[in-house]
């Protein structure tokens, strides 16, 4: 469609008909949005559900698709060939909006429905009641999480989301539209702000020489013609000698990132490890250099939030000590590398800037962020209020394309020694890396722990009993835990939360990239789980990483333990 953003805005999702979740619980992940959902569907909006979970939102469903881990496109595809198929399509949207919809209707063919239910587990009834009920709505709000993205074909995933999306011309309309849940709360202005490693801000190519030339006036300084590297392409690179230096705001890929122990090799490799941060984080510990970051009430600036809407942010305190903002650390360590171009006074310096150099934000000003309550981009000329809803008449690229997708598996599967696919989850009480939420008492007495859930059916085939203290392993590494019962995953499933420092899911996760994004396949790598003794209570990360272990193991009809 031209552009990476939620083409609608939340208040949408009370002017559907049909609610549409795709690989997310936005009741644990995004609660505003999720509490939104449930009022829309308890005034009588039809809720459909996508996700290997049977999650809160899947419960309370009028349809849920509970697929195989991994077999997103053929579901996606199966659903465009049934709407095809029956004519559902919405053939004017398509002839006068879209191209290439003859390639992908020849494409889908190969995705006939007990094909698809082959492969997704999902019934053919079921798939063909979705397939209706999307395709015939008035108006269908769409969102979709890291249960599309984080899979090496995130890419191919979101493209044949898009291709249900136009096939049914549910764009462009209040109601409607195609809504990424961006994973935290800035991540969308970061995007916005050129930090991805392909973009200038405001998504504008450095391949283009006018876009490189007007930066070039802006900054006074030569601007690169390539793109940068991802964070997993900088693990790579340093534990290949070949990247020596990284500055790290606001992150803890020790926790966060797949394969914590060759992140945690690649940072310890490098010649210089600078860490800005509130608080001592698993990444913190391996800086050489942790600066003192001040936070959100310390500072001010903007946001953007995940429907584009950048609002300003006014500081409440004083920050404690040597503490300030990151445009103020990073202005000054310009000065001391005698880098010119950085000689802003105020954040509002900053966002004037920004409005000077990216299209988008161009007629936004500080005044006009609080007296409308925050804008949506794009903020422009042609639409200076702000714009709440994308493509009402036309798409960035003219036309929106759809385009054939084949359906692979992910990159690691189950099998004799591994017979479990993990996926990772977020819980309502954390965020993120839970370096700030775990410090909260009530919010760690609500989740103190990072549980393995499973199913009973596979915890009674493993001779456990709830709560048990288990080992659980990958092709990558180890970690203890104890493993609770519930029908939310289905027998062949097990979910860990990656809030945890104590019991890091990405000890275990898969560091395969889809080849476009560089994403990590967070959301299926191969375990096994292995009972521990009875009374053995699981050893945190930190003591295992300290320890020549082997894990305590209970010995089916023995009364001893093998250690």
């Amino acid at each position: 469609m031209g552009s990476g953003a939620m083409t609608n805005s939340i208040v949408d999702i009370s002017k559907a008909d049909v609610i549409v979740i795709f690989g997310c619980d936005p009741t644990e992940s995004h609660s505003i949005i999720g509490s939104e959902i449930m009022k829309a569907k308890e005034k009588g909006a039809l809720l459909l559900v996508v996700d290997p979970r049977r999650t809160r939102l899947a419960k309370m469903a009028d349809v849920h698709l509970q697929l195989r881990v991994g077999t997103n496109i053929a579901l996606l595809n199966g659903l465009v060939n049934t709407i095809f198929e029956n004519g559902w399509e919405n053939k004017k949207f398509l002839e006068e909006r879209c191209e290439h919809a003859d390639r992908v209707r020849k494409h889908v063919k190969d995705y006939p429905l007990d094909k698809v239910a082959d492969i997704t587990g999902v019934p053919m009834d079921q798939l063909k009641q979705f397939a209706r009920i999307y395709s015939k709505a008035r108006a269908a709000f769409l969102a979709y999480g890291m249960g599309v993205t984080q899979f090496v074909s995130g890419t191919n995933n979101v493209l044949a989301l898009s291709n249900l999306v136009l096939s049914c011309g549910h764009v462009g309309r209040p109601g409607t539209g195609m809504n990424p849940l961006r994973g935290q709360n800035n991540v969308q202005g970061a995007c916005d702000m050129g930090c991805l490693p392909g973009d200038l801000p405001g998504y504008q190519s450095p391949n283009d020489p006018n876009v490189r030339a007007k930066f070039e006036r802006a900054w006074g300084t030569p601007v690169a013609d390539q793109p940068g590297i991802t964070s997993m392409n900088m693990n790579e690179l340093a534990l290949e000698g070949k990247f020596n230096a990284l500055m790290i705001f606001g992150e803890d890929p020790v926790v966060t990132d797949p394969d914590q122990n060759r992140v945690a090799r690649a940072l310890r490799s490098m010649d210089c490890l600078v860490v800005v941060e509130m608080v001592m984080t698993e990444t913190a510990k391996l800086a050489d250099v942790i600066l003192p970051a001040a936070s959100f009430a310390e500072k001010g600036g903007t946001f953007t939030n995940c429907e584009r809407r950048v609002q300003r942010v006014n500081q409440a305190v004083n920050p404690p000590g040597e503490c300030m903002g990151e445009w103020q650390m990073l202005q000054a360590l310009a000065k001391r590398f005698g880098t010119p171009g950085f000689d802003w006074e105020t954040h509002e310096d900053v966002f004037n800037e920004i409005t000077e150099v990216t299209p988008n934000y161009s007629q936004m000003s500080y005044q006009r962020l609080d007296e409308a309550n925050g804008l949506q981009w794009p903020c422009t000329s042609h639409h200076p209020d702000g714009n709440s809803v994308l493509h009402k008449r036309s798409f960035p690229l003219g036309k929106a394309r759809l385009m054939p997708v084949h359906y692979l598996p992910p990159e690691e599967n189950p099998d004799d020694d591994y017979p479990f696919y993990l996926t990772t989850i977020r819980l309502h009480f954390h965020y993120g890396c839970g370096s700030m939420t775990r410090k909260s008492p009530i919010l760690e007495r609500e989740s103190p722990e990072g549980l393995l859930f499973m199913n009973p059916r596979d915890g009674a085939n493993q001779g456990l009993f709830n709560f048990a203290p288990v080992g659980v392993r990958s092709r990558r590494g180890y970690l203890e835990t104890r493993v609770q019962f519930t029908d939310q995953v289905p027998p062949g499933l097990v979910s860990l939360p990656y809030h945890f420092s104590d019991t890091p899911s990405n000890q275990l996760t898969n560091d395969a990239q889809d080849p476009t994004t560089g994403m990590p396949e967070l959301k299926a790598c191969a375990v096994r789980v292995e009972p521990l003794a009875r009374d053995m209570r699981p050893r945190p990360i930190q003591i295992l990483r300290n320890e020549n272990y082997e894990p305590a193991v209970e010995e089916a009809g023995a009364d001893y333990v093998r250690i």
